[in-house]
């Protein structure tokens, strides 16, 4: 059984993202439309800290 990416809830992901510094979420991204909107996820605040401080 194969098994995707994709399958994994955005919730898990954006966990998963939150280890990522700036850039490397800019990466991220970049990939597709989900994981653009997973990486910027409201619940981490990493991305929202380094953009206003």
């Amino acid at each position: 059984m194969e098994t995707h990416i994709l399958c994994l809830f955005p919730e898990i992901l954006a966990i998963i993202f939150s280890y990522l510094d700036v850039k490397d979420k800019g990466s991220v991204a970049q990939v597709c439309v989900a994981w653009r909107d997973t990486s910027y996820h409201k619940s981490d605040t990493t991305v929202y800290k380094c953009l206003y401080c």
